[in-house]
C-alpha cells in the first residue's frame, strides 16, 4: 500500500511537472530560488531524468506493435507491366497485349500461435512497468542530487558568512588596537599582530566565496536551466533555508521499511516477470502457427477478350518448425540465464539497500550528536570572545587573548554549519534510502 501511494504520489509530482513546463517554461535559472523551486524546475528540466522518460515512450510504441499481431494485417498491392512487341508470340491466332496490370487486397489473420503472441504482450507489459519504476528511482535519486547540492551551495553561503563576520571582528580590533596606540595605552605590536590577523582572514573568504560558486555551478548543472543572460552563480540568490528533519526510526525498522517501498525492489521483480515471459514464449516457438488469409483480386486479359479478370481466394496456411538444429534449445537456454541474472541482480540490490539504509541511520545519528554539542561551544565562544574583548580595552588581558578567541568562535561556528549541513543532509538521504518519496521534502 506504501508503495502504491509513492507511485501515485511521484507520478502526480512528475505529471505537475509536465503540465508547468506547458504553462511556464523558464529559459533560464530564477536569480532566486528556493529547495522547492529548484526541486520542482529539475523534475521538468533535468536532460537525464527526460531520457529516462522517453524509455516510456518507447516501450508503448512496443505495446503497441505487439498488441497489432492480434488484429488482421491488411496488404493492398498491384503491379504494371508493359512489353516489347518483339518480346510478345501468339498462341492459336491470339496476339496478347503488350502491356498487364493487377491489383489485389489480402488480409491475413494469426488465430493461432501456441500463446507466444500473448507471452509477448505480458513481457512487453511487464518490461513498461519495470521502467515506471525507473522513472520512479530516477526522479528520487535527482531530487537527492538537488537537495544535496542546495545544501552544499547552502553550507557554502554560511561559511561565506561565518568568515565575513570573522573579518569584521578582526577588523574592529585593529581599529581598537590603532586607537589604544595612538593614546599611548597600546603597544606598537598589537596594531601588527591585528594587521596580521585581518590579512590572514582574507583567504579563508576568498576559498568560501569560490567554493560556494561552485556550489552553485553544480545546482544550476543539475536543474538543467543556464543562468540568466549576463549573469553567474555569485547573482544567484538561495532564498530558503534546508530545514532538518532527522526520522525517529530503529534500524531494523527502517531496513524492512526500504526492503518494501524502494522502487529498486519493485523493478526486479517486473523484470523477473519479463524474463518469464520470453522463457515462456521462446519455448512456445515449437508450436505451430496457424494464419488464416483472404484476398481479391483483379487483372487485366492478356490472352483473352475480356478487359480483367476479378475474383477471390481464402485459406489457411500452417507453419509447424519441427527441427530448427538446436536453435530454439539455445534461446531457452539464454532465457533461462537471463532470468538467474535478474534474481541476482535483485538479491545484490537488496544488499545494496541495507548497506545504504545502515549508512544513513549513522549518518544521521553522528550529525545530530555534533550539532547537538556544537550548539553549547557556539555559546561558549562567544562568551569567552566578548570577555576576552572587555579584558583587553580594560588593560587587563592581551590582544592574543582576544584573536585566540575569534579563531575559536569561527571553528565553533563552522562546525556547527557543518554539522547541520551534514544531518539536513542525512535525514534526506534516510528518506531515500527507506524508499520515502522526497517529493513531501521538497514540497
Amino acid at each position: 500500500m506504501k508503495r502504491e501511494q509513492s507511485a501515485m504520489m511521484m507520478a502526480l509530482a512528475l505529471w505537475a511537472a509536465g503540465v508547468g513546463a506547458e504553462e511556464v517554461a523558464p529559459e533560464s535559472l530564477p536569480a532566486e530560488l528556493g529547495i522547492e523551486q529548484a526541486c520542482s524546475l529539475a523534475l521538468e528540466h533535468n536532460p537525464g531524468l527526460a531520457a529516462t522518460r522517453e524509455r516510456l515512450v518507447e516501450q508503448d510504441g512496443l505495446l503497441t506493435e505487439a498488441r497489432a499481431r492480434f488484429f488482421p494485417r491488411l496488404t493492398a498491392s498491384g503491379d504494371y507491366e508493359a512489353f516489347d512487341e518483339g518480346r510478345l508470340q501468339s498462341f492459336g491466332g491470339f496476339s496478347p497485349e503488350s502491356t498487364r496490370w493487377d491489383a489485389s487486397l489480402d488480409a491475413t489473420l494469426t488465430v493461432f500461435s501456441g500463446g507466444r503472441n500473448r507471452q509477448f504482450i505480458q513481457g512487453a507489459k511487464a518490461h513498461r512497468r519495470s521502467i515506471e519504476t525507473s522513472v520512479r528511482a530516477g526522479a528520487e535519486d535527482l531530487l537527492i542530487q538537488v537537495l544535496r547540492a542546495y545544501h552544499g551551495a547552502w553550507l557554502a553561503d554560511q561559511r561565506v558568512r561565518v568568515q565575513q563576520e570573522a573579518l569584521s571582528v578582526y577588523e574592529q580590533q585593529l581599529t581598537i588596537a590603532r586607537n589604544m596606540f595612538k593614546a599611548g595605552a597600546g603597544e606598537k605590536y598589537d596594531v601588527m599582530q591585528a594587521e596580521v590577523a585581518l590579512a590572514n582572514a582574507r583567504p579563508p573568504l576568498i576559498r568560501a566565496e569560490n567554493d560556494r560558486r561552485r556550489s552553485v555551478d553544480r545546482l544550476q548543472e543539475i536543474v538543467g536551466l543556464p543562468y540568466p543572460p549576463g549573469q553567474d552563480a555569485s547573482a544567484t540568490l538561495l532564498s530558503s533555508a534546508p530545514a532538518a528533519k532527522p526520522t525517529a526510526r530503529e534500524l531494523d525498522e527502517a531496513i524492512d521499511m526500504a526492503l518494501q517501498n524502494r522502487p529498486e525492489i519493485e523493478r526486479t521483480e517486473h523484470d523477473l516477470a519479463a524474463a518469464r515471459s520470453k522463457v515462456r514464449m521462446v519455448k512456445r516457438e515449437q508450436s505451430p502457427l496457424v494464419d488464416l488469409f483472404a484476398g481479391y483480386g483483379v487483372e487485366s486479359d492478356q490472352y483473352g477478350t475480356a478487359s480483367s479478370l476479378e475474383g477471390w481466394r481464402a485459406g489457411v496456411k500452417v507453419e509447424w518448425p519441427w527441427f530448427d538444429g538446436g536453435a530454439r534449445r539455445g534461446k531457452v537456454r539464454q532465457a533461462r540465464s537471463s532470468e538467474r541474472q535478474i534474481a541476482l541482480g535483485g538479491a545484490a540490490t537488496a544488499l545494496m539497500i541495507e548497506g545504504e539504509v545502515r549508512q544513513s541511520y549513522y549518518d544521521q545519528q553522528e550529525a545530530a550528536a555534533i550539532l547537538a554539542a556544537s550548539e553549547t561551544v557556539i555559546t561558549q565562544a562567544r562568551e569567552a570572545l566578548e570577555m576576552a574583548r572587555s579584558r583587553y580595552k580594560a588593560g587587563k588581558g592581551t590582544q592574543l587573548e582576544v584573536l585566540e578567541s575569534q579563531l575559536q568562535l569561527t571553528r565553533a561556528q563552522l562546525e556547527q554549519s557543518t554539522a547541520r549541513h551534514d544531518l539536513e543532509l542525512a535525514a534526506a538521504q534516510m528518506k531515500r534510502a527507506t524508499g520515502e518519496s522526497l517529493i513531501v521534502q521538497a514540497d
